[in-house]
């Protein structure tokens, strides 16, 4: 019974963070049950500043570029858009347990699947993690 009140394990979620001076940012999330990932989504934002050289579309297709490979992989939902000013993003989520071993290759989970391996892979990448 208690195991059915709880959902039938742990879960627990990691969140890690980077930021850079160019105005980049990237947000990992983690979802974990019994300490092995099950989900996440990874976020990459862009914030063009007033003096770049870039449009708003550039910066759109960029990022577009950087998922292509994910495209039509059983497992990963995708997302590419723009608040028609200055920023874009793009967001890949998935489904862990549907994923490929090159699909988790890809996103850089093939040998790191716990809590701490995770959390410690992203850290060492300049991530903040929580």
């Amino acid at each position: 019974l208690i195991g059915f009140l709880t959902g039938c394990g742990n879960t627990k979620t990691l969140t890690c963070t980077q930021a850079t001076e160019e105005g980049a940012e990237a947000k990992m999330t983690f979802k974990f049950k019994n300490e092995e990932i099950v989900s996440g989504e990874q976020m990459i934002k862009m914030i063009i500043p007033e003096e770049s050289n870039f449009s708003l579309e550039e910066i759109k297709e960029l990022l577009d570029e950087s998922v292509e490979s994910f495209k039509n992989v059983e497992g990963i939902e995708i997302d590419v858009h723009d608040n028609g000013e200055n920023e874009a993003s793009a967001t890949v989520s998935y489904d862990y347990d549907k994923l490929t071993d090159e699909a988790k290759a890809s996103l850089g989970l093939r040998e790191a699947t716990s809590y701490e391996d995770i959390k410690a892979e992203f850290e060492e990448l300049e991530f903040v993690c929580e």
